[in-house]
């Protein structure tokens, strides 16, 4: 796009912007306020014998001589005024609109140059994204110059912005690469995360695990260690009866020894009777 303002006219074409505004308006075409911009951006021409007008003029002016002309019954004074001032016009016009188009391409020029800058001021930021959407404009900026330069055939004009637009796109294929290949470090980096995520997520997972059994193991113990007191009450227990069964021994052992004692001097007597009567029979 054109850029949006007045374009300010050199002398070689403001003298006849006033009596071009005054014929126009005597056309019934548009009020003088509205002129340039209506004539002249974004306006759609054609050819009318060698000259470049306005669309809207041209018809503007076929129906006027519809009703003005003096075979209808126009005044042919008038007639005749008008037509000068319609050749004026036609005289006119395309200087004004060469101009016109001259301004903004350099305007256009201006804009692609500030958004080039833009693009790598915004690339030294690592702001690449911005800096693609600069560069981009850049490149439509410097190709529109460079179209109009060769519909003018101005090839010096049209060499520059040829190199303005090279330069403009090795600058967005290298921002593109940049963002490509921060892109892929990005995407490697949540690669990682989500591998350091999962990690997590399995460690504690064994963590769990490696508690439940620390837990069951801790039951496990306590289980035993009730069985050993347990034990150890029974074994108390078989211990006290022992040294009952003891203490009963000895006092058994202590009467077995006092019968024997008492009964010791009676064998003894009958051992001597019994050798005694051994010895007579022996005699005998």
């Amino acid at each position: 796009r054109m850029a949006d303002g007045p374009v300010q006219m050199p002398p070689w074409v403001a003298p006849g912007a006033k009596s071009s505004r005054e014929f126009v308006s005597k056309l019934g075409i548009v009020g003088e306020d509205d002129f340039a911009g209506i004539l002249v951006r974004d306006v759609e021409t054609r050819d009318d014998s060698g000259r470049l007008v306005p669309q809207k003029v041209k018809r503007a002016w076929q129906r006027w001589c519809l009703k003005g002309h003096p075979d209808r019954g126009g005044d042919e004074a008038e007639h005749i005024a008008m037509y000068q001032e319609y050749e004026d016009f036609k005289e006119w016009f395309p200087k004004r609109f060469e101009h016109e188009k001259h301004e903004r391409t350099v305007k256009q020029k201006e804009r692609a140059s500030d958004a080039e800058k833009a693009a790598i001021a915004a690339r030294a930021d690592s702001r690449l994204e911005e800096a693609t959407e600069f560069a981009t404009l850049a490149i439509a900026a410097y190709r529109a110059v460079h179209d109009w330069y060769t519909q003018e055939m101005q090839p010096t004009a049209m060499n520059q912005a040829a190199v303005d637009l090279r330069r403009a796109q090795g600058l967005f294929d290298t921002i593109l690469q940049e963002a490509e290949e921060a892109e892929n470090i990005r995407r490697e980096k949540q690669e990682k995360e989500k591998e350091s995520k999962a990690e997590i997520v399995r460690l504690e997972d064994d963590t769990r695990k490696k508690d439940e059994k620390m837990q069951e193991m801790h039951i496990e113990i306590d289980g035993l260690t009730s069985q050993l007191r347990d034990a150890k009450h029974d074994c108390t227990e078989l211990q006290d009866k022992v040294r009952e069964l003891q203490n009963g021994n000895t006092d058994l052992q202590t009467q077995c020894d006092k019968a024997i004692k008492e009964t010791s001097p009676k064998k003894a007597a009958g051992r001597r009777f019994t050798n005694f009567n051994s010895i007579e029979c022996s005699v005998s």
